[in-house]
């Protein structure tokens, strides 16, 4: 009983051997995919060719754009012009 035992764990563990060094030999082939992926990994730009910016330079950022007149606020500005 005890021989009979034994080798039933033995069988288990070979088993067990068998598969853990099947799983290691995936899980290095996948490795190898995705270090061989990422060299060949590119960064496409989004926008390929930006044309110029035209803009007025106080347009070009939103502090500029804040501070400039704009429709909203121009007939306020002149009210208050004629006001004065």
């Amino acid at each position: 009983m005890i021989g009979r035992g034994w080798g039933v764990h033995a069988r288990i563990t070979s088993q067990q051997t068998d598969t853990f060094q099947a799983l290691r030999q995936v899980d290095d082939a996948l490795g190898r995919y995705q270090r061989a992926a990422t060299r060949k990994a590119e960064q496409l730009t989004l926008f390929a060719d930006l044309p110029d910016d035209r803009r007025p330079i106080y347009e070009r950022t939103a502090a500029g754009r804040y501070q400039q007149p704009s429709l909203r606020t121009l007939p306020e500005q002149q009210a208050d012009q004629e006001k004065t």
